[in-house]
């Protein structure tokens, strides 16, 4: 006789309360089986209960504001726990518009990415900085070219037609143009003002929501430092499309050959589907007109334009930073190098970057400083996308003639060409170069204890020259007249803002009262021209004087 034994190990059920230091219950505590997925939030009097699973023994209570503990279950079945405040946590000084406030007296919807959290990522810009990090932002990329900025939406789109892209505030100054020329190696904290908070500082500018960005300031220690932040890395496609090979595409143009009776054998008969007929094979190159796929298919050609067009990219930043000062002058200084190397020909994009940070106390009552950024870019192959004519190339046809020089019709298709002849070096041009320099220049004055004044101007030049040119021997133009065009585009945009501020303590109580004027004011122009006829592949679009013909010539002016 056999006899099987089982044994079920059963789950506990675990309840409590969890109080403040005072004994006051505490509601929403993450209340979590460590391990595993199991979990409960603390009612509003601070009672929980949640079942635990036989093979753990440990709880984790979590509160924000408030210390975490973990604590062992054993043989119990009802658990108190009474946790610390995190003092360290509540007197964290988070930036908020016009000022500066604890945690522990913060009441609105407030993020904060901080730059121990930038540097633990290879990053290439601010948004994706925050991917991830602050809740109710949503950072997606816009394109894998080389400098594409990732689109950041603060708690969803609030309009169809308008724009939804928060307001850019960098140390003061609100951005008139992109944060994607900002070097992230320089930024010491981010706060994401998501609710009223935002409108209520900055009106109608910020009702998709703030980004304020603070860039890293000097040191009054009397010591300097210099760091160090480099990285680079190669990168390649991740996948790619799944194409017709030489084989089955030869097999696509048979069957369109049998479907209208014409693929038949030396005999006239048809030939089946799924049987290749050299005889019938033949007639393909006379009755379409295309020796060159006839060729293919005798020849077994597999051209693969995906893999001749894509490439091993490469990715390096590299950021050095001096920081230093005495009691009455701190300073930070750095330089960066970013360059991005796209996996598809003739897509990259460098960033060069210099940024001076000054702060100088003059005597005890006024202080001034600057904050001075400048940058300059190149960005290839904004408007390219050599890739996407790789999908619909025709693989039986031969992209290079036997001594290696490129054909630039594989086949008779008279709409396509060799993709390949796209990434030929000066044939296709989409150069855009950009210069900026933004500055944030302030003056504190301290009138009587509590109250200070404070002026903040921030001037910010931009300056880009975008140039396209399209050689003969391109799809779009198919051996005909090159074209080239060039458009200039400067704009200034400056911003003064007085502020009066006027704090005072009493006792256990604070005030703070602020009165801000701002006035901003933009001005933007671009003119640009289009030419037919460039006579030289050499003169690209610098030189429309010896053009043809003019297309058209284009002005704006915003002010």
């Amino acid at each position: 006789m056999c006899v099987n034994s089982y044994v079920w190990a059963q789950s506990r059920t675990i309840t409590g309360k969890v109080t403040d230091a005072g004994g006051t219950g505490l509601p929403g505590v993450s209340v979590t089986v460590k391990g595993s997925t199991q979990g409960a939030v603390s009612d509003g009097n601070g009672g929980y209960s949640l079942s635990v699973p036989p093979n753990k023994n440990t709880l984790v209570f979590s509160y924000i504001g408030f210390v975490g503990q973990e604590i062992e279950i054993g043989s119990q079945s009802v658990i108190n726990v009474a946790l610390e405040e995190d003092a360290t946590n509540l007197s964290e000084v988070v930036v908020v518009g016009y000022g500066t406030q604890k945690k522990s007296q913060m009441t609105g919807a407030i993020s904060q990415v901080t730059s121990k959290q930038i540097t633990e990522m290879p990053l290439t810009s601010l948004g994706q900085a925050l991917q991830g990090r602050a809740a109710g932002v949503d950072v997606s990329q816009s394109g894998s070219k080389p400098g594409s900025a990732p689109k950041i939406l603060i708690r969803g789109r609030r309009s169809f037609n308008a724009g939804n892209d928060p307001l850019y505030v960098v140390d003061g100054i609100p951005l008139s143009a992109g944060y994607e020329d900002i070097n992230p190696n320089d930024i010491q904290s981010m706060e994401v003002l998501k609710d009223a908070t935002a409108t209520a500082i900055y009106g109608a500018r910020g009702a998709n929501g703030v980004i304020l960005v603070t860039t890293k300031r000097g040191a009054n220690k009397g010591k300097t430092t210099v760091t160090l932040d480099t990285y680079a890395g190669a990168s390649n496609a991740y996948s790619q499309l799944e194409l017709f090979s030489g084989a089955e595409f030869a097999e696509y143009v048979r069957e369109a050959y049998r479907a209208t009776g014409l693929y038949k054998d030396a005999s006239g008969n048809p030939v089946p589907t799924g049987v290749a007929d050299a005889a019938a094979d033949a007639k393909v190159a006379v009755l379409g007109g295309d020796p060159n796929v006839a060729a293919g298919i005798a020849a077994g050609r597999n051209t693969q334009y995906q893999d001749l067009i894509l490439r091993t990219g490469m990715i390096q930043n590299h950021t050095i930073g001096i920081q230093g000062g005495n009691e009455r002058t701190s300073f930070y200084i750095s330089g960066g190098f970013f360059q991005d190397q796209g996996v598809t020909k003739l897509l990259d994009y460098t960033r060069n970057s210099l940024r001076a940070n000054i702060d100088h106390q003059v005597n005890k009552r006024l202080k001034v400083g600057i904050s001075s950024y400048m940058m300059y870019s190149i960005r290839n192959g904004e408007n390219l996308n050599p890739y996407g004519a790789t999908l619909q190339a025709n693989p039986l046809g031969a992209a290079f003639n036997a001594d290696g020089s490129l054909i630039f019709e594989p086949t008779n298709d008279a709409l396509l060409s060799n993709p390949l002849s796209e990434v030929v070096d000066g044939v296709n041009i989409d150069n855009t170069k950009k210069y900026r320099i933004f500055n944030s220049i302030y003056a504190e004055v301290k009138i009587i204890d509590g109250l200070t004044y404070r002026l903040n101007v921030g001037p910010d030049f931009t300056q880009s020259r975008w140039g396209r040119f399209i050689g003969s021997e391109t799809n779009a133009r198919r051996r005909g007249d090159a074209q080239a065009f060039n458009e200039n585009r400067f704009g200034f945009n400056i911003t003064m803002e007085n502020i009066l501020n006027y704090s005072k303590t009493f006792g256990k109580h604070s005030l703070n009262l602020t009165g801000v004027q701002s006035i901003q004011k933009d001005n933007f122009e671009s003119y640009g021209s289009s030419v037919q006829g460039v006579p030289a592949q050499s003169q690209a679009f610098y030189s429309f004087n010896s053009a043809s013909s003019v297309l058209g010539v284009s002005s704006n002016l915003i002010q």
